[in-house]
């Protein structure tokens, strides 16, 4: 093992495998393994972005490929630029494209900044354990409100990168009732951090939309 990567979640390391870097990661829930390794194969297979599968031990871990590169929400809150938006929103519609289900499509889950990797001008999922059927919005509410409340907040930048997300997923794909995600994503994301002033932002998103956060809440 070289190192621990910080996960509150399960036990994920950096370890070396036949001379190369890998990720093995432990879990806690029994089932989480086995269907995270069935997720990489398929996705990985389909030739979209997430980490290689290597190997499984069923219902205890995996180990994965090690995806170098800068962790999307550092380079977000250093440089928001426009390209960030776009890729995302490219990465986001290939997934749920690939995983259509009888509710909607399979979202990636736990849609925040620090699961994905930018590496070669591309972001790179990781991390696929909280995946679920459900609305694309789900995703895309989660990965805006993620962008938008990391520090620094709501800053022009980043609410300009999150409405080209939206307008750039929507050129690709089906895409409803995502400001109401992002509502949604705000209170979850407001009751979790203690912060009430986020509930403020839900509250305009709810009456202005995404447009909303533009005003000072209070």
């Amino acid at each position: 093992m070289e190192s621990r990567f910080d996960s509150k979640k399960n036990l994920v390391y950096k370890a070396r495998c036949r001379g190369s870097l890998c990720v093995l990661k432990w879990f806690r829930r029994e089932e989480a393994a086995d269907r995270e390794f069935a997720l990489l194969d398929r996705a990985h297979g389909l030739g979209l972005r997430v980490p290689r599968p290597l190997d499984l031990w069923p219902g205890r871990a995996i180990l994965m490929e090690f995806i170098p590169g800068e962790n999307l929400c550092d380079l977000i809150n250093e440089e928001p630029s426009l390209q960030i938006g776009l890729r995302l929103a490219e990465w986001y519609a290939g997934f749920h494209k690939a995983f259509p289900s009888d509710d909607g499509v399979l979202l990636k889950g736990d849609s925040i900044l620090r699961n994905f990797v930018w590496r070669g001008g591309s972001p790179w999922g990781v991390d696929f354990e909280e995946s679920r059927p459900g609305k694309p919005a789900e995703d895309i509410g989660e990965i805006i409100c993620s962008i938008l409340t990391t520090d620094p907040m709501f800053t022009w930048e980043k609410l300009s990168l999150s409405r080209l997300l939206i307008d750039h997923y929507q050129r690709l794909a089906p895409l409803e009732g995502v400001e109401d995600a992002l509502a949604w994503a705000l209170r979850e994301t407001a009751r979790r951090r203690r912060e009430p002033s986020l509930l403020a932002r839900a509250c305009l998103v709810e009456k202005m939309g995404l447009e909303g956060l533009a005003e000072d809440p209070s």
